[in-house]
């Protein structure tokens, strides 16, 4: 068993690295290139480094959120007119 602690999101510096997006969100490296490449995790590019607001962070948490809780509600709408057919 792993025994690390985890770092709260506070406890990151206010410009994060594509490694420590990894750690927080818990994610293949591959996963963290794939967010930044698109654009999804906001940052800027300088070379070949990311340069990575912890506040892009913040915002990408928020909008899964929202995005799952949007989500729930709709499948639990198609379920009860599911139901309500029957």
């Amino acid at each position: 068993m792993n025994n690390k602690k985890s770092k709260t999101l506070s406890e990151y510096p206010d410009v994060i690295s594509p490694e420590e997006i990894k750690e927080i969100l818990r994610i293949s490296t591959s996963g963290v290139y794939h967010l930044l490449q698109a654009g999804t995790i906001k940052s800027i590019r300088v070379g070949k480094r990311y340069i990575i607001p912890k506040q892009s962070i913040i915002d990408f948490l928020s909008w899964t959120k929202r995005l799952l809780i949007r989500s729930l509600l709709l499948l639990l709408f198609l379920s009860y007119n599911d139901h309500r057919k029957e």
